[in-house]
């Protein structure tokens, strides 16, 4: 498998990528300043929530829509599978938002003021995932300009909407979800003429539908157990020391995690699609090869946003939130860019392995371990430490994670690891954060701008004198040969 295609994914999916990850930043500057910070720490428990309920209930659907796509091709195939899908999934939101009605009806008195917000999560949630399906089926077909538009379409209309309802509504968190929940309706509402050309009512395929539990079951076990790794902390937080510390470092995670996810999501999407095609294809060795080369992209690149993340803190945080975050994000800043760098590599390529070899089960004992180390040390940690207790814990879990997919791993994929370049860019991420950190820059859009270029510098210089990964030979090809 050539490299070429592995980055000609890359650049296609940027822009989308790219977006996402601005938005994602917007929503967290702007909801931080329309929400107390009790507002905020329910919006941050409710949107995680959304996350998990999405995943334990319609992931199965939506991931086996990318898988079963690239080999059900042919007209009547794509509309098999496609009615069968949606039909699913209408029928399992259905369900949700009926079984949410008869709770309430039968439960006046038990939801009190969360109400609202519990309804609009669950909005949010079947929203989301009928939207899902269909920008999960446009990817995999490599309708990529499609699945970009409408991606970063419903991502700003989903932050205008819900700007324009949390400011008009008292800073209620659940109009948050709801402006969420109406941009992915006008996204299915856009992409329905596509989706009634697919759907025929006689093509819903039971022996189908049961392929896709097969495979779909193993992998949103493992995707809820992720979730529940990542957020975990976040509800032992509320319950044991209260919102505030919740809305502190949920806004830590959205500022640290968010980038990097957005960076290690972009490159792991672009890579595992790629892998597979080279395994079926031409063997391990060739699926070897591609995630190798990913596995040096992604230390170039994720590396240094951590380093940056952790140097910008204070500026960053005085930007991005309200007065009241300031102090306390800022000093998490640094330790959430740490466990957002574990949890990529954990999340987006060593658990790559485990999915390119069909090993699903063995991935979910690794997640369940690590959730296991997590809950453990943060109910030791958290009544002792507070804050600084729920980052060591996820630390711990997330290295735990970490060394038992690379001891379980498939001995075919068993990669060593760059250890000259990792060495190189460890030294220039270091002697990046130490000019960043010197020439103390403000938390204005000038001085934050002025702080990515200097550190954007500072460590492209240091690598190209390094010849980091040989970038000196790449930037001579690339001038000798501009359409290389």
């Amino acid at each position: 498998m050539k490299t070429r295609g592995w980055h000609f994914h890359l650049t296609s999916l940027a822009p989308a990528n790219l977006l996402l990850a601005v938005v994602g930043l917007g929503g967290l500057a702007l909801y931080s300043r329309l929400m107390t910070t009790e507002q905020y720490g329910a919006y941050v428990l409710a949107l995680t929530a959304q996350l998990l309920g999405q995943w334990l209930l319609f992931s199965w659907l939506t991931m086996s829509v990318a898988r079963f796509t690239p080999r059900m091709r042919k007209p009547r195939q794509a509309r098999e599978l496609l009615t069968t899908v949606y039909a699913m999934a209408l029928m399992v939101g259905l369900a949700l938002m009926g079984l949410a009605w008869g709770l309430d009806m039968l439960y006046p008195e038990g939801s009190g003021r969360y109400r609202p917000l519990v309804f609009a999560t669950m909005s949010m949630m079947v929203c989301r995932s009928m939207a899902q399906i269909g920008l999960e089926s446009h990817r995999a077909n490599l309708r990529i300009g499609r699945y970009s538009l409408l991606e970063s379409s419903q991502a700003l209309a989903g932050l205008g909407f819900g700007y324009v309802l949390v400011s008009r509504g008292a800073g209620q968190p659940e109009f948050a979800l709801w402006g969420s929940a109406l941009a992915n309706l006008g996204l299915l509402v856009v992409d329905l003429p596509w989706i009634l050309r697919n759907l025929r009512p006689g093509c819903f395929s039971r022996p189908l539908l049961q392929s896709i539990w097969q495979y779909g079951w193993p992998m949103a076990v493992s995707l809820v157990l992720c979730m529940s790794l990542a957020s975990l902390d976040r509800f032992l937080l509320g319950y044991l020391t209260g919102e505030e510390a919740v809305a502190l470092y949920g806004a830590a995670v959205s500022i640290a995690e968010r980038p990097l996810s957005i960076a290690f999501n972009w490159i792991g999407s672009a890579t595992i699609s790629l892998s597979f095609n080279a395994h079926e294809r031409e063997g391990i060795s060739a699926a070897n090869a591609i995630m190798q080369g990913a596995l040096v992209t992604l230390i170039l690149l994720t590396w240094p946003m951590a380093f940056g993340l952790a140097a910008l803190a204070e500026p960053i945080a005085t930007f991005m939130l309200g007065r009241e975050f300031h102090q306390g994000v800022a000093n998490l800043l640094p330790w959430v860019a740490l466990i957002g760098l574990l949890k990529g590599f954990v999340d987006h390529y060593f658990a790559q392995t485990f999915q390119l070899t069909g090993r699903t089960a063995a991935l979910s004992g690794t997640y369940a371990a690590a959730l296991g180390v997590n809950l453990l040390a943060n109910l030791i940690l958290i009544p002792a430490f507070g804050l600084p207790g729920a980052i060591a814990s996820a630390v711990l879990a997330y290295v735990t994670a970490m060394i038992l997919q690379v001891a379980l791993a498939d001995a075919g994929l068993r990669r060593r690891p760059p250890m000259m370049d990792m060495l190189k860019a460890l030294l220039a991420c270091g002697l990046m954060y130490g000019v960043v950190r010197l020439l103390a820059f403000s938390g204005t859009v000038q001085g934050l701008l002025q702080g990515v270029g200097a550190g954007v510098l500072s460590y492209g210089l240091v690598a190209y004198w390094l010849d980091l990964a040989g970038i000196r030979r790449r930037i001579a090809r690339g001038l000798a040969d501009p359409k290389r």
